[in-house]
């Protein structure tokens, strides 16, 4: 990453040149490096000093270690709301950032630790009216809260992984859902294209039922005109009751009757 920009530098592959980030990403980022800053200047201060004036110094390391944290959980909700490409480009720089800041806790720890028993040390065998048994109880108890604290400190990082791991699955099953809903459309589309092609057959058989009964009534008229012609054209002539005109025999003479 280019300092303080967010964005992939040049060098890198086309797909990680391709991530984008917010405005408010890159002020969380430049807050946090400068946190980060201020918080190695302020070891280097606590390493140099004695035990008796690094306390301050370490104090305000841990303030500036907590304002690092606020910025680093707000850079995380920042790089949940891109894409799961984008996203996973920017993962391995948030992790580097965590393990940074977690580094940052344990030496922070560590100094605190060695002044508190320098400043045990430092009095002899007793300080402050204790015995050696309980500087060797507050010893033991200091180490313990050291493990503690880098336990919980594991223990973050594994929930923000999981709170990772839980996003991405989310941004699956939304993609899935919207999937489900594109093939939804479809189906119902293809049900109404499947509703108007089976009116469209039913007016069509329709139809030709309709046309096959009107053939079959022009047949029915056709043969009953057929059936009357032939009637008048064989026997309409001899109606009446009248036979056919009798023939006049010719006479003997030739002549008429």
């Amino acid at each position: 990453l280019k300092p303080g920009s967010g964005i992939p530098s040049p060098d890198r592959p086309a797909a990680a040149m391709a991530v984008t980030v917010s405005e408010l990403f890159r002020e969380y980022e430049a807050d946090f490096k400068a946190s980060q800053e201020q918080i190695d200047a302020l070891l280097q201060k606590a390493s140099d000093e004695p035990s008796s004036s690094s306390s301050s110094s370490l104090a305000k390391a841990q303030e500036l270690a907590r304002q690092a944290e606020q910025a680093l959980k707000q850079l995380d909700m920042e790089a949940k709301t891109m894409l799961a490409g984008e996203r996973s480009t920017l993962e391995p720089t948030l992790r580097r950032y965590r393990s940074d800041l977690g580094a940052k806790r344990t030496r922070i720890a560590e100094l605190k630790e060695a002044g508190e028993r320098e400043s045990l040390l430092s009095g002899g065998g007793t300080v402050l009216g204790k015995s050696l048994q309980e500087r060797d109880r507050a010893e033991q108890a200091n180490r313990k809260m050291q493990q503690a604290q880098i336990q919980l400190e594991l223990a973050r990082n594994q929930a923000l992984e999981a709170e990772q791991v839980a996003a991405e699955v989310g941004s699956d099953l939304r993609s899935q859902r919207e999937t489900i809903i594109r093939a939804r459309g479809n189906v119902r589309e293809i049900g109404m294209n499947y509703g108007y092609a089976k009116q469209v057959i039913e007016s069509m058989q329709r139809r030709a039922e309709a046309n096959k009964m009107m053939t079959k009534a022009v047949a029915c008229f056709m043969c009953t005109v057929l059936a009357i012609a032939l009637y008048f054209m064989i026997g309409g002539g001899f109606s009446g009751g009248q036979g056919p005109p009798t023939p006049i025999a010719p006479t003997a003479e030739g002549g008429a009757p």
